[in-house]
């Protein structure tokens, strides 16, 4: 697969505007999307004041051919999107500072896949 610099730059700078949206641009880089063993129990109200659905939409689509490393979360969080609480929240907003620790990474990856593929 490949991705030119533009596409790259394109990805970093929807990712950081995700990230301004949900007020996590500055914020503690984390280096896994999900806590281990999480396990989010599907509630019967949901609390409209969090962005729960607009957060999910947005990541997923990041998700969307550019973040296969985020797939695995987002399907997980995007089970419980009608039914949400500050659980759910908290494990939204991990996986965003997950994502703002990975930014940098995930371009450098992208083309290093670039140059060893057209090598090929």
């Amino acid at each position: 697969m490949r991705t030119s610099n533009r596409e790259t730059t394109w990805q970093v700078k929807y990712a950081a505007q995700v990230l301004d949206t949900f007020g996590t641009a500055v914020c503690t880089r984390i280096g896994t999307p999900l806590e281990e063993g999480l396990q989010l129990v599907k509630g019967y109200e949901s609390d409209d004041a969090l962005p729960n659905r607009k957060a999910v939409g947005s990541l997923m689509y990041l998700t969307a051919g550019t973040r296969p490393d985020i797939a695995f979360a987002i399907r997980k969080l995007s089970q419980s999107v009608l039914y949400y609480g500050k659980e759910h929240w908290a494990a939204i907003k991990r996986l965003l500072r997950y994502v703002k620790g990975s930014m940098d990474k995930r371009a450098g990856l992208r083309q290093e896949l670039f140059l060893s593929s057209s090598r090929l």
